[in-house]
């Protein structure tokens, strides 16, 4: 098997997207690369290697807060639902009954939030924050704590938000991606 056009197509990786401040050492591995006669594949693995590692440096925090953001916000819904339960009941039925859960636009302040802290980082903020943390991380806590199939939380009886569990998650990333997009869109007003 020919290696070169993986190593070739890894360290084209390496070289579009080099982590802030490493440009110089991107450029420094890919000319050193197109140097090489043999070990190539090795070579791209290793830059690859370093740039996740660097990268994985440069955006340590902002990862955690992207974990522990779903944690918060399952804390947040439970002491709400919890409140509500407790002190006022008419307005917990009428926000069930009308598919108004507070836990949909929960997210809303944070993604705004990130979204000016990281206007690069969007998509994976939606992706990694609201779709697989979020709701998938949710679910998967709720069938473990309640010993219930994983699947029935998004099942043809299942519900998100009081819609449909595509519905549901289609609002939820909309609130995630939306709310970044404003965050975005005000720190650039701000700068």
């Amino acid at each position: 098997m020919n290696a070169t056009p993986l190593a070739d197509w890894l360290m084209r990786c390496v070289a579009a997207r080099p982590a802030p401040g490493k440009a110089d050492w991107a450029e420094a591995m890919a000319q050193e690369y197109a140097l090489l006669e043999s070990g190539r594949l090795g070579w791209a693995i290793g830059c690859m290697e370093a740039t996740m590692v660097w990268n994985l440096r440069e955006n340590a925090v902002y990862l955690l807060v992207l974990v522990a953001l779903p944690l918060l916000l399952y804390w947040i819904d439970t002491q709400l639902f919890t409140v509500f339960a407790m002190h006022n009941r008419e307005l917990l039925i009428w926000s069930v009954r009308e598919g108004l859960a507070p836990s949909l636009l929960l997210p809303l302040p944070f993604a705004v939030a990130l979204g000016a802290w990281r206007p690069d980082r969007i998509v994976t903020t939606t992706l990694l924050g609201g779709l697989l943390l979020h709701q998938i991380g949710n679910s998967i806590y709720n069938s473990l704590a309640m010993d219930t199939p994983f699947l029935s939380w998004w099942g043809p009886q299942a519900t998100l938000y009081m819609a449909p569990p595509l519905i549901g998650l289609i609002a939820s990333l909309s609130v995630w991606y939306w709310g970044g997009m404003l965050g975005r869109r005000l720190a650039m007003r701000l700068r």
